[in-house]
């Protein structure tokens, strides 16, 4: 986690197939597609958005130049159905039993604790049982640096009516 795009950028598992150089990588290894996220606060006084009204990451980043070189925040590993049972087993070989369970009606979410990230398999229903395609791999600290940033940037009503936008 916290790594420079351009260092992760050596690493990637399979083939590359798509790099804005700025905030994603995408990959491919044979029916798996990897997808490298990464987060870079802006430098107010390179972006020409006033002061007084930022207007986020998303928004700068088209406008103007990173503050530092973004950072590895999460990972994203997808790939045809599985079962969710076999992708629980690997993971809680790997993680300890998940520390956080949303599914319902073989739908949502099981959440392990890496120490420095979380692990997220996603769970969707098939034929009314659980499988997973996606597992997210998220870093701890930079989500809450991102959250910070987010409260830096955006006023507590803007942050309100953000919030109330998406569902």
């Amino acid at each position: 986690w916290g790594q420079p795009i351009s260092e992760v950028r050596k690493t990637v598992k399979g083939k590359i197939f798509f790099d804005d150089e700025k905030k994603l990588i995408l990959s491919r290894d044979g029916e798996i597609t990897y997808r490298y996220g990464f987060f870079a606060k802006m430098d107010a006084d390179k972006s020409p958005a006033p002061a007084a009204q930022p207007q986020g990451a998303a928004a700068n980043a088209a406008q103007g130049a990173p503050a530092d070189e973004p950072k590895f925040f999460y990972a994203i590993s997808e790939f045809p159905y599985i079962a969710l049972d076999k992708i629980r087993e690997k993971l809680s070989a790997q993680y300890g039993e998940p520390t956080g369970d949303t599914i319902k009606k073989s739908q949502g979410a099981l959440v392990w604790d890496s120490g420095s990230g979380a692990v997220i398999a996603w769970v969707d229903a098939y034929e009314k049982k659980p499988y997973c395609r996606k597992i997210s791999y998220i870093s701890k600290d930079i989500a809450k640096e991102l959250n910070k940033y987010i409260g830096d940037v955006f006023s507590k009503k803007e942050r309100e009516v953000i919030k109330n936008l998406i569902p």
